[in-house]
């Protein structure tokens, strides 16, 4: 929305250049000497209350970004602490941007790590979850952070019908989920759709 209002002028973005692949990026606004606001960004997170860079309070806190395996900025929004992205990495090409699970047919209690595109700091992430399965029968696919009646979404597919679902886990200290398929014609997909601080 920042960069729709300024139009073709964007000498504000100083060193939003040379981004990373898949890379997580934390935005800062600073003063850039001559008395002008800039942005920059960069790999070390903010302080504790997320109001400054930490060990140094000249950059504030703005938000994050992600990169995807060609440098390219997720499409994201971002209200307070809250950020969603505005689509979500293809499948079927591997584990890119926000994709976190691609096509998996494990059929064990599996553990999945969260990628870039999900901050350290956040205390909710909202998944989207699709499964597909060549099977006739009703299959599941189950993806949880601890695998509790509380905190899980379960998805009912058959060769007829994917099933797609989102819902938000609420990690405490580790940073990835859980998931599970019922059988091994499953092909179970996770996206990070958003998060927040």
């Amino acid at each position: 929305l920042l960069l729709r209002r300024l139009g073709a002028d964007r000498s504000f973005l100083g060193d939003l250049l040379g981004l990373g692949a898949n890379t997580l990026y934390y935005l800062y606004v600073r003063d850039n000497g001559a008395g002008a606001l800039e942005l920059v960004h960069s790999s070390t997170a903010p302080d504790s209350s997320l109001f400054y860079e930490a060990g140094d309070q000249t950059r504030a806190f703005l938000g994050t970004f992600a990169t995807d395996s060609g440098s390219n900025i997720l499409n994201f929004a971002t209200n307070g602490f809250t950020t969603l992205y505005g689509e979500r990495t293809a499948d079927g090409g591997g584990v890119d941007g926000n994709l976190m699970l691609d096509n998996s047919s494990a059929i064990v209690d599996s553990v999945q790590p969260f990628n870039a595109s999900v901050p350290p700091q956040a205390r909710m992430v909202k998944l989207q979850v699709s499964v597909q399965t060549t099977d006739v029968t009703v299959e599941q696919a189950i993806v949880s952070y601890l695998f509790s009646k509380q905190d899980c979404l379960i998805l009912n597919c058959t060769n007829l019908r994917a099933s797609r679902a989102q819902g938000e886990i609420f990690p405490a200290t580790a940073r990835q989920f859980r998931y599970l398929n019922t059988s091994a014609n499953n092909l179970l997909s996770v996206w990070c759709a958003g998060y927040t601080l």
